[in-house]
């Protein structure tokens, strides 16, 4: 899953919502000492990613976009993913999306001085590049993808991708939600196991 995914999965608005947001920018060392919540989330964050690796949905989607992105499959289908979230939103959240960007970016605004190494920095990079409100259009997923491109090693199987999910649209939306509708993503909320996380209303943690 992609960063608006691990904070919704996270299911609270704390330093847990930050640690699973923040989970793929965390080090071992860096983290020795850091909060409970904040290391709680961290491993979260890495458990959600070994349960999304091995889901049928999710390997399904990479695939389709391994057919053009090659390797990159998987991480294109993360940031797909977040896209079709966003889009049907109000399935699992009774917030409406902008005002969980806001208390999201609120915890990112108020922890990124204290969060260990990269964590820090990756947060102050995602609330000061509003990088929640580009998974609102199609368009604007176009652009994640050709800024991803620019990171890559081969950005030529990258930087078309957003084309590749409008034709495929259908398939990727209808995968991500039978993936985000499992019950099984309960497990790597700050609620654990509460039955309306994710499959009835997220809670406000």
């Amino acid at each position: 899953m992609n960063f608006i995914g691990h904070a919704f999965v996270s299911g609270s608005y704390d330093l847990f919502m930050a640690g699973h947001l923040l989970g793929d920018a965390s080090n071992g060392a860096l983290l020795e000492g850091a909060p409970d919540r904040l290391l709680k989330g961290v491993r979260a964050h890495h458990a959600l990613d070994r349960f999304t690796d091995r889901h049928p949905a999710f390997m399904e989607g990479s695939a389709i976009l391994s057919e053009t992105g090659g390797r990159y499959g998987p991480v294109l289908m993360d940031v797909a993913m977040d896209y079709f979230l966003v889009l049907h939103w109000e399935r699992w959240h009774d917030e409406i999306f902008s005002g969980f960007v806001d208390r999201v970016y609120d915890v990112l605004r108020m922890q990124a001085s204290v969060l260990p190494g990269a964590m820090g920095k990756l947060a102050e990079g995602i609330v000061e590049r509003d990088y929640f409100g580009r998974f609102t259009s199609m368009e604007s997923l176009a652009f994640v993808f050709q800024r991803l491109a620019g990171r890559t090693s081969r950005p030529h199987l990258v930087r078309e991708t957003g084309e590749v999910v409008k034709r495929h649209a259908g398939t990727l939306e209808r995968l991500t939600l039978a993936f985000l509708d499992d019950p099984g993503i309960r497990e790597y909320s700050a609620g654990c196991c509460a039955p309306d996380i994710p499959s009835g209303k997220v809670s406000r943690g």
